[in-house]
């Protein structure tokens, strides 16, 4: 069994990515520019590849929920897909420790671009007038563009917390 201190110290990846989720609920925009990341996929991506037992399935199923709740997509779509890609990441987990860090972003590039695309599938099922492709497209590049600032924070403040 863990002390204490360690079980406190395993919720800091979740609690640092609900913080984030919470910080950037309120979009940011650039004129007609969505600048919001998805959240909930991007900490995935960056912790179930370093820290695997901080990320488990339940939670990452709650926030996509949560992410879901916030952004205003039918409710479990998110939750799903972030599900899916805490399979994805747990898989790629062996694979990707002597990655460089630019084929690590290249493919959580091609996988947020991905996951966007099955988000439009679900969100255009659910309602036919919902947004258009290209919308999601360019969330998803966002999102690839936000995953080095998020990677590079994330990873020093974990690092520091000795996990």
């Amino acid at each position: 069994m863990r002390p204490i201190s360690d079980q406190l110290l395993m919720l800091v990846p979740a609690l640092l990515s609900l913080l984030l989720l919470l910080f950037f609920s309120a979009p940011i925009h650039v004129g007609a520019l969505s600048l919001t990341p998805n959240i909930a996929w991007l900490a995935t991506l960056i912790i179930v590849p370093l820290y695997p037992a901080t990320w488990p399935r339940g939670f990452a199923f709650a926030i996509g929920l949560l992410q879901d709740a916030l952004l205003g997509t039918p409710l479990g779509s998110q939750a799903l897909l972030t599900l899916l890609l805490t399979e994805l990441a747990n898989r790629q987990t062996r694979r990707q420790v002597l990655q460089p860090f630019q084929v690590r972003w290249l493919e959580a590039a091609g996988t947020l671009i991905v996951l966007h695309i099955l988000l439009w599938a679900l969100c255009h099922f659910v309602n036919a007038d919902a947004a258009p492709l290209r919308a999601f497209l360019r969330a998803g590049l966002v999102s690839a563009a936000w995953y080095p600032a998020l990677y590079f924070v994330l990873t020093r403040v974990l690092q520091r917390l000795s996990l």
